[in-house]
């Protein structure tokens, strides 16, 4: 295996330990997690590695107002720019030199919304970068999304747990991602969920 595969691996490892380790938290009984997930858990699901670079000179908005769609996403970045929504405000997030910054996405979202520690999909943007005298650098970050396998003949489509009854077929992919695609790449939204 060469080095690209080895590093490859260590980040999907990475994020699947995390997903693991908030699904130890859940009522989710163990024996769904892989079902639930889409077979993240068992690398038939989707991983997107992105790189992503914003220019100060570059007149442009940054990244819309949306909640990512999968399950985990690990992000990199060293300089300010990503906002989080709380309680009506927009926050920055001020990264630190040797850390991720983890979101749970839509998938999570709709998984856990009815189970005793509900997990929440956040909103969150990219602001324009503007140049702020000599000093300003571009924004560079890249991030890992851990998303379902998108083939229906793996796994049907997305689902949510219901406690006492189990796994419930919430939509299927083609339905939930074009709804997330419309409501997410306009001006001012949010997302779907």
């Amino acid at each position: 295996m060469g080095f690209a595969s080895r590093q490859r691996n260590i980040r999907a490892d990475f994020a699947l330990a995390i997903l693991r380790g908030v699904l130890s938290y859940l009522d989710l009984p163990p024996k769904l997690w892989d079902q639930a997930t889409g077979r993240a858990l068992t690398r038939q699901g989707t991983h997107t590695l992105t790189f992503n670079h914003f220019r100060p000179e570059v007149k442009s908005r940054g990244l819309n107002i949306h909640k990512d769609s999968g399950w985990v996403t690990v992000l990199r970045s060293i300089e300010p720019g990503l906002e989080v929504e709380s309680d009506g405000e927009w926050r920055p997030i001020d990264p630190a030199p040797g850390e991720f910054i983890v979101n749970f996405g839509c998938a999570m979202e709709i998984l856990t919304r009815n189970t005793a520690t509900p997990v929440a999909a956040v909103a969150h943007r990219v602001v324009e970068q503007r140049k702020a005298g000599p000093a300003q650098h571009d924004r560079f970050s890249y991030a890992l999304f851990v998303d379902s396998s998108l083939d229906e003949t793996v796994v049907p489509g997305l689902f949510r747990y219901e406690p006492g009854t189990g796994l419930e077929l919430e939509a299927k992919f083609d339905t939930f991602l074009n709804d997330i695609l419309h409501n997410t790449y306009q001006q001012h939204t949010t997302g779907l969920y």
